[in-house]
């Protein structure tokens, strides 16, 4: 071979070499421009929820670091667990507690006598108390605040006529010093206590994202003094259905046949609707729509269940009817512009009629999509 074909063969190998050599070069551009083993951090606490962060773009490969927060909470009540006994009290007394934590009756305000918490206007607290397990005699499941001025907001139901324990959430009315106290339902009997607890949600979480009081709860499941921080237990993941059909058979005698929720409209509305009680969903967006979805059916003619809406300052509105002897499919979208203090199921008449309900949907937005359980 001459020293020509020699030089061209050269030339045809080291033009093949230089297009390889411009494919690896382009592939290396394009490995370092990629976010190789990209992550995003997202940092959880009682402070912030439904978080979506996707990863850094261009990411080849990555991983969603989290960091699961704490909460810091202050019980505002001092020497909540002594183990206090008090007798012949009335029924409807009011039971405050003394600074050494001792329980006392007095209908008035007394800053000298009493416990005084600061409280202020529009404020929501959690309220929660536990009676011994040898207790006689028992509160009414009702709870209040007599301010400086001997006006009172109160809250709760006398239903809980024979409960050991309860939780209430109560909103003050007024800004400055307040005495709490629970209210006494048996006249005979010593009411002795396990301890109590009082926290201003409003301050741990900030106005309009105080949780519900099913979730209060779960969240302080166990006594504590002063500031205290407790750690998260789990995570939990919710779909686009807010709503726990389950809840429904926290109304008395409610049953479940596999396809319905069914029971009488004076139980169900006993349970989500009698003192202002909610379908326990947590908090709602401000200014968000919600749209609720359900198919239902009553038993007789001339009854009418209902499913409520109340918003933020507002009085309550039927935002659901049904009258309907078949299955019909329900919708109603809440106003634009306005914050859902609470959502909450009653009825206008029938009580004894039977009200059968399935496929209940609560979902941000304005449109009722498909039903999906909870």
């Amino acid at each position: 071979m001459n020293s020509t074909a020699i030089l061209a063969a050269t030339n045809k190998k080291l033009l093949g070499v230089n297009a390889r050599l411009n494919e690896t070069e382009q592939e290396l551009q394009r490995i370092k421009a990629a976010n190789v083993n990209a992550e995003t951090r997202v940092t959880m606490d009682a402070t912030n929820a439904d978080i979506i962060s996707p990863l850094p773009k261009n990411t080849a490969r990555g991983n969603l670091g989290m960091v699961l927060g704490g909460l810091t909470a202050t019980n505002l009540l001092q020497n909540g667990d002594v183990s206090t006994s008090i007798t012949s009290v009335g029924v409807g007394s009011r039971l405050q507690t003394r600074p050494d934590g001792t329980w006392a009756t007095n209908a008035n305000f007394s800053a000298a006598n009493h416990q005084t918490i600061d409280v202020r206007e529009n404020n929501k607290y959690f309220y929660k108390w536990v009676l011994a397990p040898d207790t006689v005699g028992l509160t009414d499941g009702r709870i209040g605040l007599v301010y400086e001025d001997n006006s009172i907001d109160l809250v709760g139901s006398t239903d809980a006529l024979t409960s050991k324990a309860g939780s209430e959430m109560i909103t003050a009315t007024k800004t400055g010093k307040a005495n709490p106290f629970l209210v006494t339902s048996t006249v005979t009997g010593v009411i002795k206590r396990s301890y109590h607890l009082i926290v201003n949600l409003t301050a741990l979480f900030g106005a309009g994202n105080e949780p519900d009081l099913a979730t209060c709860d779960a969240m302080f499941p166990h006594y504590f003094s002063g500031t205290a921080h407790t750690e998260p237990q789990m995570v939990k993941v919710v779909g686009k259905n807010l709503f726990d059909e389950s809840q429904l058979l926290q109304a008395s005698g409610w049953s479940h046949n596999g396809e319905h929720y069914f029971g009488t409209l004076s139980a169900y509305n006993a349970a989500f609707r009698a003192d202002g009680k909610s379908f326990s969903l947590g908090k709602f967006k401000p200014n968000t729509q919600y749209t609720i979805k359900l198919t239902g059916r009553v038993s007789a003619s001339s009854t009418t269940a209902r499913v409520y809406i109340k918003y933020v300052g507002e009085a309550e509105v039927a935002a659901i009817t049904v009258t309907s002897l078949t299955d019909q499919v329900h919708t109603a979208t809440s106003l634009a512009g306005k914050t859902i203090e609470a959502i909450y199921g009653g009825f206008g008449s029938g009580g004894t009629s039977i009200f059968y309900i399935k496929e209940m949907q609560i979902e941000p937005g304005s449109t009722a999509t498909s039903y999906e359980p909870y």
